[in-house]
């Protein structure tokens, strides 16, 4: 799977179309953040009742043409729609369907069409200019980010405890098996340059088969919740990293096997990972960003960054193109810092600490700006 080119059927590298950027969840882009970006707009409210700071549940994605598309969360006033912005923060179009408190985040097709969903189970596919192209029901609440798979296949989780994939037509090709497969997945799928889709799932750590959904390997998690909200990173070379609810951080190849895991904290909830060379980035429940080594898992630093200990994070450190790196923390504000450690700056976006779940992650768009889900509800704009 280049990742220097669009493909037709798929994502775009352009932009930051699904949760963590590609279908890897890499969580990185070349585009670069000033070096002590300022606040340009702020714009909502998107947040959510299901938590006591408002704080907003879905992240901001964005197309290649650099339209902003927020699921909104049910402060918006509108019940959680779909939201499309411009570049400035201004409202393009919203779409009903209605999302109450969920949190998935929305993907982007290279033709502009959205997939998400909503709170009562059912899928969407939104065009470029906010028109249903179509919709289908999984009878249970999805809160499992979707991935367009390299060969234009959508794949949604659900509560039920299987993943649906969709073509592009919004026909049913496959869903997992509820026992063999990863079970109910909250997080975000990833899929390998070799065409496997990986879940951190009820289950454990399992590899499917894209086009059939069979389960390839299975490779079990620990803590209460096993890799739930826990959404795997599969770097360039192909080996898959995750970190699951016990805190514990794995590294298996694209056979299922298991290279080498280590207990880097006694929790990790729902948590997402970065790669810069050889080091790994994660945040788990300590309240510390680590940095370990890709190889071994060692641990090189581990730095603050006031976090509080919560279940239900899915978001995870981003990296921009001068390999900086940028946690959005419950404590209301961003942190970076340079592959050493180094603290460089941190910012408020809303200031507010949140004593309780939260959800979303941030997004930069190709011109720098770091877009950053508030615990107030508000989306803000840094450049």
């Amino acid at each position: 799977m280049e990742d220097d080119v669009d493909h037709p059927t798929g994502l775009s590298i352009k932009g930051w179309p699904r949760f963590r950027h590609d279908n890897r969840n890499s969580g990185s882009t070349p585009a670069i953040v000033g070096t002590m970006p300022t606040l340009q707009w702020k714009k909502g409210p998107f947040g959510t009742t299901l938590n006591s700071g408002k704080a907003m549940a879905s992240g901001p994605v964005i197309a290649r043409d650099g339209t902003i598309i927020v699921g909104g969360g049910d402060n918006d006033g509108m019940q959680g729609v779909l939201w499309a912005l411009n570049g400035a923060g201004s409202t393009q179009w919203t779409f009903a369907g209605k999302r109450g408190y969920g949190y998935a985040q929305p993907a982007i097709r290279v033709d502009g069409t959205s997939y998400y969903s909503t709170q009562d189970g059912t899928a969407y596919a939104v065009d470029s200019t906010g028109l249903k192209k179509w919709n289908y029901s999984f009878g249970s609440q999805d809160d499992c980010s979707p991935i367009v798979t390299r060969d234009g296949l959508v794949i949604y989780g659900s509560d039920t405890g299987e993943l649906f994939t969709l073509d592009a037509d919004g026909k049913l090709k496959w869903q997992s098996d509820k026992a063999t497969g990863p079970g109910e997945v909250d997080a975000a799928l990833a899929e390998s340059c070799e065409g496997l889709i990986v879940a951190g799932g009820q289950n454990g750590w399992v590899g499917l088969n894209a086009k059939t959904g069979k389960t390839q390997w299975k490779v079990a998690a620990t803590g209460g919740l096993h890799a739930l909200m826990s959404s795997p990173l599969v770097s360039a070379a192909g080996i898959v990293y995750g970190a699951d609810s016990g805190g514990q951080v794995v590294a298996i190849d694209l056979q299922g096997k298991l290279l080498w895991s280590k207990q880097v904290a006694s929790g990790g909830g729902g948590t997402s990972l970065a790669k810069i060379g050889p080091q790994l980035f994660v945040v788990l429940a300590d309240g510390k960003l680590h940095a370990l080594n890709a190889a071994t898992g060692q641990e090189n630093w581990a730095k603050p960054v006031g976090q509080q200990a919560e279940m239900y994070r899915h978001g995870g450190p981003v990296v921009d193109g001068a390999q900086r790196i940028y946690f959005n923390s419950s404590d209301g504000y961003v942190y970076a810092f340079d592959t050493a450690g180094t603290p460089l700056w941190k910012l408020a976006a809303s200031g507010q600490s949140l004593s309780g779940t939260s959800f979303a992650e941030m997004a930069i768009a190709d011109d720098g700006t770091l877009l950053v889900p508030g615990n107030d509800g508000l989306l803000y704009a840094f450049q």
